[in-house]
C-alpha cells in the first residue's frame, strides 16, 4: 500500500482501521540528515507521536513504530513516553499506560510484546507465541538478548534505546520480522549479519529478499570514540567489502595508537572517510549507520533494500531520548515489530 503524503494532517485508516494522522517528519522541526529522509512522523488519536518507515508500511502483514518522548504520562527528565520500568521504579503505573499508549496506535495492548534483555551481544532469539507478554506482564526467562526474530502473528518484538542503533528487518517471501540493538559493540560484532544468518536459519530467509530499516540513533557528528575502539573497528571490519582494514605494520586488535604509527592512523581513516573521521587528539567520529548497512550489504542484502532514517537521537533530543545528552537520568525509547 502506497502512502499519500500530499495532504497535510490528512486522517486515514491504516490496515488495522486505527485512524492515525499523517505529517511530514519536518512538521516538529526535526534535525534529519538530508541524504536519508525515509522515515516519517505519526500521531495517533491519543497524541502519541512515534516514526515509521514508509517501506515497513508498504508490507501489509507487519505493524512498526519507533517512539518518542511525546504524548506519555511520565514526569521530569522521563518525559514523557518512557518505556522503561528501570528508569522510574517508584511509577509503573506511569511506564504501563505509556505502553498502552504506544501500542494502542498499533491496535496492539502491553500484552502482545516480548521485549529484549540487551547486554550488547549479538544473542538472537526466537521469540514464540508462549513469549507473548514476556518481559511486560510475565518475567523474562532469558537473558543477553539483544535480537528478537519471529513468524508468529500477534506478538510484538521489542527493544529499547537512546542513542544505540535499531535495525528493523522483514522478510516479506516467508512472513518473518526481527529487531535489533546494535551500538558499538553489537556493530563490532556485526549484528546485521548475525540476524541475517539466524533468519535464514529459521525461516528459509534469503538475504536478497529482506528489507531492513536502520533506525534513529546517534549520527556521526556527535558520536566520539576513543582511538582504541577506532582500531578495534579497522582490525574488525577487515574482511568487509568497502572498508580497508589494518596491515602487518599497524598496531593489533584493542592497542592504542602510539605516536609511531599515528601516521598509518590517519592514513587509514582517510581511507575509511565515510565510517570514521579523525576528532579532538586521541579520538575519532564513527558512523554507525554506514557501518551497520556496510555489514548488511556483506551479508548479502542489496543496498536498495537498505533505509537509513537519517534521525539522530543527540541532534533531536527535543523529541528523543538520548543517553548522551542526558546520562542516566532519562527515559528510554523502543522500537517495535510484528505481524499481523
Amino acid at each position: 500500500m502506497k502512502h499519500k503524503l500530499s495532504v497535510l494532517g490528512a486522517k486515514y485508516r491504516d490496515l488495522t482501521g486505527h485512524k492515525i494522522y499523517l505529517r511530514e517528519i519536518v512538521m516538529l522541526n526535526w534535525k534529519i540528515k538530508p541524504e536519508y529522509r525515509n522515515i516519517y512522523e505519526r500521531t495517533g488519536d491519543n497524541g502519541t507521536v512515534y516514526l515509521s518507515f514508509p517501506a515497513l508500511e508498504d508490507i501489509g502483514f507487519i505493524r512498526h513504530a519507533f517512539s518518542t518522548r511525546l504524548g506519555g504520562v511520565s514526569k521530569n527528565n522521563q518525559s514523557s513516553m518512557n518505556l522503561s520500568f528501570s528508569k522510574e521504579p517508584l511509577s509503573r503505573e506511569n511506564v504501563m499506560e505509556n505502553f498502552s499508549r504506544i501500542t494502542s496506535v498499533l491496535g496492539a495492548k502491553p500484552d502482545d510484546l516480548v521485549f529484549t534483555q540487551q547486554t550488547h551481544t549479538v544473542n538472537v532469539k526466537r521469540a514464540m507465541p508462549d513469549d507473548r507478554g514476556k518481559g511486560i506482564i510475565k518475567p523474562l526467562d532469558y537473558s543477553d538478548v539483544d535480537g528478537l526474530i519471529t513468524d508468529a502473528s500477534g506478538i510484538l518484538l521489542t527493544a529499547f534505546f537512546a542513542d544505540c542503533i535499531p535495525l528493523y528487518f522483514a522478510d516479506p517471501v516467508h512472513r518473518a520480522v526481527g529487531i535489533a540493538h546494535s551500538g558499538w559493540k553489537g556493530t563490532l560484532g556485526k549484528m546485521g549479519e548475525v540476524m541475517t544468518v539466524r533468519m535464514a536459519e529459521e525461516f528459509m530467509t534469503e538475504p536478497k529478499d529482506l528489507i531492513v530499516c536502520i533506525g534513529p540513533g546517534i549520527c556521526m557528528d556527535c558520536y566520539e570514540i576513543s582511538d582504541e575502539v577506532a582500531v578495534k573497528f579497522i582490525d574488525r571490519f577487515k574482511d568487509i567489502r568497502g572498508f580497508k582494514g589494518l596491515n602487518q605494520d599497524f598496531a593489533g586488535e584493542g592497542e592504542y595508537i602510539s605516536q609511531k604509527n599515528a601516521g598509518n592512523m590517519n592514513k587509514y581513516i582517510s581511507d575509511n572517510a565515510d565510517i570514521l573521521r579523525e576528532g579532538r587528539k586521541g579520538h575519532y567520529y564513527l558512523d554507525l549507520w554506514k557501518a551497520n548497512k556496510l555489514i548488511l550489504m556483506n551479508a548479502g542484502i542489496p543496498p536498495e533494500n537498505i533505509y537509513i532514517s537519517g534521525v539522530c537521537t543527540k541532534c533531536n533530543s527535543r523529541f528523543l531520548f538520548s543517553h548522551r545528552v542526558m546520562g542516566e537520568d532519562r527515559g528510554n525509547m523502543a522500537a517495535f515489530i510484528g505481524i499481523r
